[in-house]
């Protein structure tokens, strides 16, 4: 036993300093104060495991001008409050995958009113870009009855899907709340042909402008117009 207030050990320079322990119960380096270890250059701590702060739950801060985690194992990271990781630069979370089931999973646990969030602050035309090369991709297949899957702003443009276990209140729409441009919604087919179908309900098509071709039906073709009931055209400004 070595006991001393203030005591310090000083090795000759050039000299390396090996401390071995062969004892089959541990070593132990204790201090009721702060406790330094500092090297001029590298310093290695290595053994079977290591374990930091696990006797006593402390705080641990580390600071570093580059900080290298390797494993050749798994990498846990779990904590009973938050956790933060912020990147002044570039900020990387993927996985390479070698055969199925290696999935990349961010998920919100727990039944209340918690989200997840991604948020872009970039002016690019790519701000936000999520995309599958190989596969299909697929969104919100579980979306719970009278939920919504709601993509643009309600004030402006916005596409909104209601499932419902009721048939009736099962509904898709797409809104332009602002726009006042003859191709305010636009549905187009370059090259093919387009369908609407309804199928044992009413196909509206409805025009509330008041310009003479509030409602324009134009083809570069014939047109084709089959009923098996009666037609009716009604015209308030004359005869049809």
């Amino acid at each position: 036993d070595l006991l001393s207030d203030g005591a310090i050990f000083a090795m000759g320079a050039g000299q390396d300093v090996t401390i071995t322990h062969d004892g089959g119960s541990g070593a132990t380096l204790a201090s009721a104060g702060a406790f330094v270890i500092d090297g001029a250059n590298s310093l290695s701590l290595y053994g079977t495991s290591i374990n930091i702060g696990t006797d006593t739950d402390v705080a641990i801060d580390i600071d570093s001008a580059a900080l290298d985690i390797d494993a050749s194992g798994a990498v846990t990271i779990d904590s009973t409050s938050t956790i933060s990781i912020d990147g002044a630069d570039d900020v990387n979370l993927s996985v390479t995958s070698s055969t199925g089931g290696e999935d990349l999973t961010i998920q919100q646990i727990g039944g209340n009113d918690s989200s997840i969030i991604i948020t872009a602050a970039g002016t690019g035309t790519d701000a936000v870009y999520i995309d599958a090369t190989a596969g299909d991709m697929v969104i919100a297949p579980s979306l719970a009855s009278a939920k919504t899957l709601k993509i643009g702003p309600a004030s402006k443009t916005q596409m909104v899907f209601t499932p419902h276990d009721t048939a009736g209140s099962e509904k898709i729409s797409l809104i332009n709340t602002t726009g006042t441009a003859d191709t305010a919604i636009a549905i187009k087919s370059i090259a093919g042909g387009l369908t609407l179908a309804a199928g044992n309900d009413s196909l509206i098509i409805d025009a509330d402008g008041t310009d003479a071709d509030a409602l324009n039906i134009d083809s570069a073709g014939g047109i084709d117009i089959d009923a098996a009931g009666a037609i009716s055209l009604d015209s308030s400004a004359g005869s049809v």
